[in-house]
């Protein structure tokens, strides 16, 4: 049971991550794409 709530938890962290990372790397591209 523990293991699978730490499984859970780390899917949810992953997942948290993933969509921050490319949050910034959109942010990164538009405030590039736009200073040109």
């Amino acid at each position: 049971m523990q293991g699978s709530d730490r499984q859970t938890l780390l899917y949810f962290c992953s997942v948290q991550w993933s969509l921050c990372v490319g949050a910034v790397c959109y942010c990164a591209v538009f405030v590039y794409l736009h200073r040109c």
